[in-house]
């Protein structure tokens, strides 16, 4: 770039410039900045036995076994694996937590979701969006930082209801 186009940005770029301007992306956080370590492994070490096995449940099943000991193989009986501790779980969660692989995972959805993703990532996750994920008067997916807001909504909202009842259930 010359001189002078790095000039005519800069005037543009500020505030009351008299030329017409690109409206400005809602900036909002992204996930990794809201659940980071040091916020989640603190709910963790306060997390009921219920919810535990909940977190549990979305873990890859040989990663309990590779947080025994050795020692703990020895006991198995009959074949079985033994059922980890509660204590035994928040480390194994806390260390997940912790992963780069956590990280790059939530950098990747927030991406996913600022990029066009909303409407698919909302429905393949049951999480209910306004508008379905869409912008009000048409089939455009929100992006950019309305979209992680609108997952963050509808999280909470899902939150705040609690777990399905018995009667929501599926019975097949």
């Amino acid at each position: 770039m010359d001189a002078q186009s790095i000039i005519q940005n800069f005037i543009r770029s500020m505030p009351g410039s008299s030329e017409h301007q690109a409206p400005q992306q809602k900036l909002f956080t992204t996930l990794q900045d809201l659940l980071t370590p040091a916020t989640t492994v603190a709910w963790i070490d306060t997390a009921s036995e219920h919810t535990l096995d909940q977190l549990m449940q979305y873990l890859p099943t040989n990663l309990p076994a590779l947080f025994r000991d050795d020692e703990e193989e020895d006991e198995e009986e009959g074949g079985k694996p033994q059922q980890i501790s509660p204590t035994q779980k928040k480390e194994l969660i806390k260390r997940v937590l912790r992963s780069p692989q956590f990280a790059q995972s939530l950098a990747s959805l927030t991406f996913a979701l600022r990029d066009g993703g909303l409407p698919s990532i909302g429905e393949a996750l049951n999480v209910p969006l306004q508008h379905g994920g869409y912008m009000r008067r048409g089939g455009v997916p929100l992006g950019g930082g309305e979209a992680v807001e609108a997952f963050l909504n509808g999280v909470k909202e899902v939150a705040e209801r609690g777990p399905p009842g018995e009667d929501e259930m599926d019975t097949e």
